[in-house]
């Protein structure tokens, strides 16, 4: 239930029929702006419009994550256990799309849950679902790769950005028996993440000098 306080007072709107009205003032010389008349109803956008079919992302329900990536100039997205880039033209005076592409670019180890995405430099996407890495690289044989090189520590991957060259993921469950950190991968190469580069996640200060990021932690290298 809705409480209104004492001073709400009910006020009377002019609505007169939806953004689309009559060719001739007979009819009806009133226009009301954003909001559109659907089903007898009004309501305040357009609706949507299929601009690319369910099979070309082989059918799948659930929507995990979408990132757009400036590097490839495309959306990232992944639907269940697949990962899709995605290119897409829009024209806006015609308000069609004139072009679109998806491409699967590689499956994950799971089909639920939220995913995380990032690009480095390189370019690379980087993809955390949870339960591992995976990095798309069209200049490596395969191009999408789940990561196995964390030096000495491994972990479980959880939350994953990019700043300064760097693939920046939270860690849980290290192997060596710590959690709640953080780690680094190499610089602009997402397949190695050196167990050196860690730190406390509750010990990171940022400060951001000439654009490079400080992290004063327990980081040993």
């Amino acid at each position: 239930m809705v409480f209104r306080g004492q001073n709400f007072e009910p006020i009377e709107l002019n609505i007169a029929g939806s953004s689309v009205f009559g060719k001739y003032p007979k009819i009806n010389s009133e226009k009301t702006y954003n909001m559109f008349l659907s089903d007898d109803f009004l309501v305040p956008y357009s609706g949507y419009e299929i601009a690319i079919e369910a099979s070309k992302f082989l059918s799948g329900k659930v929507g995990r994550g979408a990132f757009t990536s400036a590097k490839f100039g495309a959306m990232v997205i992944v639907i269940d256990q697949n990962a899709f880039l995605v290119t897409v033209t829009y024209n806006q005076q015609t308000e069609k799309i004139q072009f679109s592409q998806v491409i699967l670019i590689g499956s994950l180890q799971t089909s639920t849950g939220v995913v995380y995405i990032a690009e480095n430099n390189k370019p690379q996407i980087a993809i955390s679902d949870g339960t591992a890495i995976y990095i798309y690289d069209p200049s490596t044989t395969p191009t999408f790769q789940t990561v196995t090189d964390f030096g000495a520590i491994t972990f479980t991957p959880g939350y994953i950005t990019f700043h300064d060259t760097y693939f920046i993921c939270a860690a849980l469950n290290d192997s060596d028996g710590k959690t709640n950190r953080w780690r680094l991968s190499q610089p602009n190469e997402g397949l190695h993440w050196p167990s050196m580069r860690h730190g406390l996640i509750q010990e990171i200060h940022y400060s951001l000098i000439q654009g490079q990021l400080n992290l004063i932690s327990t980081m040993v290298a």
